[in-house]
C-alpha cells in the first residue's frame, strides 16, 4: 500500500481506479428498495387497505350500502358471528404457531448442518435441496411456454 492509500484510507475515501469512492453516500439505495417497495404496496398494502373500505359496506357489486362500523358490531355482539370469528382467528393463531415454529427450526437446523465444512457431503446435501427449484424452473418453462404469445421476425 503506498503512502497516499494509506493517508486516504484513514480518511475514509478510499478510491477505486475510476475515481468513485468504495463508501458512496446519497440515496442510491432507493433504486435498489423501489421495486420490492412496489411490489409490496401492489399485493399487499392495497388489498389490505381495500378490505378494511369493503367491510364499512354491506350487499353485493351492484347495490352496496355504507353502514359504517355496523359490521363489526355485529361481529363482536351477534352470537353466532362472533364464535365463529373467535374460532377461525384461533385456528389461524394455531397454524401460524406450528408453521413458523417448524419452518423456522428445520431451516436454521438444515442451514447449520449444510454449512459446517466438517461435514462430509455437504456439497452434495445442498443440491439436492436445491435441485426440486432448478428442476421446477426447467420443466415448467415449457409448460407455460405456449401459453404466451410470442412473434418471431422472419429471417
Amino acid at each position: 500500500m503506498t503512502v497516499k492509500q494509506a493517508s486516504l484510507r484513514r480518511r475514509g475515501s478510499l478510491r477505486y481506479r475510476g475515481g468513485d469512492s468504495i463508501r458512496p453516500s446519497g440515496m442510491y439505495w432507493i433504486w435498489y428498495v423501489l421495486p420490492a417497495l412496489l411490489v409490496y404496496v401492489v399485493f399487499m398494502a392495497y388489498p389490505l387497505i381495500d378490505s378494511v373500505r369493503l367491510s364499512l359496506y354491506t350487499g353485493a357489486v351492484g347495490k352496496r350500502e355504507f353502514v359504517g362500523l355496523a359490521n363489526y358490531v355485529r361481529l363482536f355482539t351477534h352470537s353466532d358471528a362472533s364464535a365463529r370469528f373467535w374460532n377461525a382467528l384461533g385456528n389461524t393463531w394455531v397454524f401460524f404457531a406450528y408453521h413458523m415454529l417448524v419452518q423456522n427450526v428445520l431451516g436454521m437446523l438444515f442451514a447449520v448442518l449444510l454449512t459446517n465444512r466438517m461435514m462430509r457431503g455437504s456439497g452434495f446435501y445442498q443440491s439436492v435441496i436445491f435441485l426440486p427449484c432448478t428442476i421446477a424452473r426447467v420443466y415448467g418453462l415449457p409448460l407455460i411456454r405456449p401459453t404466451v404469445k410470442t412473434e418471431r421476425a422472419a429471417a
